[in-house]
This record gives C-alpha cells, structure tokens and sequence, in this order.
C-alpha cells in the first residue's frame, strides 16, 4: 500500500473519531437536557400542587370569615326580631291592662244584670 492510501486512511479514521466524539457530546448533552426538562417538569408539579394547596387553605379561611360575619348578622337580626317582639308583647300586655277594669265591669253586668 502506498502512503498516500495509508494517510488517506489515517485521515478518515481520525474523521470517524472526531464524528464518534461529537456524536457522543450530542447524545450526553441531550441526555442532561432531558434530565434537567423532567426535574423542571416535576419542580413544576410540585409548584403548582403548592399553590393549590395554599389557594385551598385560603378559601377555607375566607369561608371562615365569611361564616363568622353571616352568623353574626343573623344573630343581630334575631336580636332585633326579639327586641320588637318584647316591645309589641309589653305594649299589648300594657294595652289589655288598661282595657281591664272596663271589660271586668262588663263581665260583671252581663251576668249580674242590673
């Protein structure tokens, strides 16, 4: 075999190394970029179950609140309710007490005649 062949040979088994070479930086970068995309992929998760978790939380507590301010107010109208109650059921009760002596005079008369 003549030199030139041989250096011919050398030369393209030097191409296929530095071909195979940068075939196998290619596949490892690819590689870390997949492993990095699924840990951003899962972080992500993780997040964004958080923020549910924490969305979940604060609905909670505002349904708290918002209980606790409904309960009151109803508390606040029964009171009211009670209190206009207590005031007709005393008015009434005042009424019937000075309306009293004439209906017991009535009663009187009507089965005492005369």
């Amino acid at each position: 075999m003549d030199y030139e062949v041989m250096m011919d040979m050398e030369s393209e088994k030097s191409l296929l190394s530095e071909i195979r070479t940068k075939e196998d930086e290619c596949v490892r970068k690819l590689e870390e970029a997949r492993t990095q995309a699924e840990a951003t992929i899962a972080a992500a998760h993780e997040n964004a179950a958080e923020i549910i978790r924490h969305a979940e939380h604060e609905a909670v507590e505002e349904e708290k609140v918002l209980q606790a301010a409904e309960r009151e107010d109803m508390q606040q109208e029964i009171d009211g309710i009670q209190a206009r109650s207590e005031r007709e059921l005393a008015a009434l009760r005042e009424k019937g007490n000075a309306n009293l002596p004439a209906a017991v005079d009535q009663l009187v008369r009507a089965v005492l005649p005369g």
